[in-house]
């Protein structure tokens, strides 16, 4: 399991963009990036920042998409590893196979406000797949699978995504196909990524 007690906004500071790990507060207004933007390139003190290396600006992307993923590097390195035997684009298949995971469709439909708060619900029992309970947030969910749960959910404006659908009403969602790399609204570069585990 990821280790997740270290302070959220310092990893968006980090990244230099909002990761949006806190759900909605991170669309308010007090959100730590809107409070006080990154305005100068100057360091403590009035030090400059040193030029971020070309495996330094990989390793950054990297651990950004752990980051909003909420992923330890076993799981990354896993992923990767059954991304590579697909067809196509390893970066590709890589981000769809991450999209696919219980926590990140849970936060994709609304039913929880951020990963985090999605992989809660899991554990406490309080999704089921194929009407049996599920308590592993890393499941991969295919386009088979019927997705529900007992919890009241509350009307949530939020763009859904193509290739999901969710019903209010029994409680349930399904996938209507395997998302692509279009799909994928962050701002992630997975040729940076690639390249890390390509030295």
């Amino acid at each position: 399991m990821t280790n997740t007690t270290n302070v959220k906004c310092k990893s968006c500071r980090l990244a230099g963009e909002k990761l949006f790990l806190k759900g909605p507060r991170c669309e308010s207004e007090k959100c730590a990036l809107s409070r006080r933007p990154k305005t100068t390139t100057k360091g403590h003190r009035g030090k400059s920042f040193h030029r971020v290396s070309e495996y330094g600006l990989q390793l950054r992307e990297k651990q950004k998409v752990k980051k909003i993923y909420s992923l330890s590097e076993r799981q990354f390195r896993r992923y990767l590893t059954v991304a590579k035997g697909h067809k196509g684009s390893v970066g590709a298949a890589l981000l769809s196979l991450i999209e696919r995971r219980l926590d990140n469709v849970l936060y994709r439909i609304g039913w929880a406000d951020s990963r985090l708060q999605a992989r809660q619900m899991v554990r406490q029992g309080k999704i089921f797949i194929d009407n049996r309970r599920v308590k592993v947030s890393s499941y991969i969910l295919d386009t088979d699978k019927k997705l529900t749960t007992r919890l009241p959910l509350a009307p949530r404006e939020l763009e859904m995504p193509d290739w999901l659908k969710a019903n209010l009403k029994d409680k349930s969602a399904r996938l209507l196909r395997l998302p692509g790399r279009e799909d994928i609204t962050e701002n992630i570069n997975e040729q940076l990524f690639l390249e890390f585990y390509s030295r």
